[in-house]
């Protein structure tokens, strides 16, 4: 009965993970929709708690590959742990993206064209994660 303990518990923390996954991807759709539709200047607050939720959904889903890995010992991919280093390295570059938004006035084209090419990234990531998820 072992062997259908550990799938189970495998295919608990894929569901899991997967949940986290959308749970992020939502998140960075939000924050593209915040930046692309504020006509006004940037809210002092807004796009710092945005940042957060964001990024402690991110270390969530660190944390949960990494319980899925010691728990099954098979969470060997490759592509998920570079994914999880590409995100890392995004998110520590995350002050920059955030004086792009903390703009006074409406920003120009080409502000907005990086910040949505910054979030893109993320989402991408994420996508690369849930691929290479067992």
């Amino acid at each position: 009965t072992q062997p259908i303990i550990e799938n189970k518990l495998r295919d608990d923390y894929v569901a899991q993970l997967r949940a986290a996954l959308s749970d992020f991807i939502i998140t960075i759709k939000n924050v593209v929709v915040e930046v692309r539709h504020e006509r006004k200047p940037y809210k002092k607050d807004t796009l710092p708690t945005l940042e957060t939720v964001a990024r402690n959904s991110f270390l969530a889903l660190q944390h949960k590959w990494h319980v899925f890995d010691l728990l099954t010992g098979n969470a060997d991919v490759p592509e998920v742990e570079s994914a999880l280093k590409r995100g890392t390295r995004i998110f520590s570059r995350w002050a920059t993206l955030q004086k792009l938004m903390m703009i006074k006035s409406r920003p120009s084209q080409k502000k907005m064209d990086d910040v949505e090419r910054r979030f893109k990234a993320i989402q991408d990531l994420a996508q690369t994660i849930s691929d290479g998820l067992p």
